[in-house]
């Protein structure tokens, strides 16, 4: 995004990763829309700098950066790029 969509934060590129909450993997192992499954998607706002790891590196990586800094499950504004 030009701007980031939480005023003063570094973050403004949406990362989409599969929940790593068991309780949402079961619901979306659950359900299906006309025999299709359905995938539920999390939204991560990242900075550019971990923007740039993941397409040097990949995205593993990156989820271990998270992992070191018990990244919460929901946003913190006030959080530091991790790179």
């Amino acid at each position: 995004m030009p701007a980031p969509p939480v005023p003063g934060t570094d973050f403004k590129t949406f990362l989409f990763l599969t929940p790593i909450i068991k309780r949402d993997q079961r619901i979306a192992e659950a359900l299906s829309i006309a025999s299709d499954p359905v995938e539920i998607l999390t939204v991560n706002l990242i900075s550019d700098r971990e923007y740039e790891l993941i397409k040097k590196e990949g995205v593993d990586g990156f989820l271990d950066l998270l992992d070191e800094n018990d990244y919460p499950p929901i946003f913190d504004p006030s959080r530091r790029s991790y790179v």
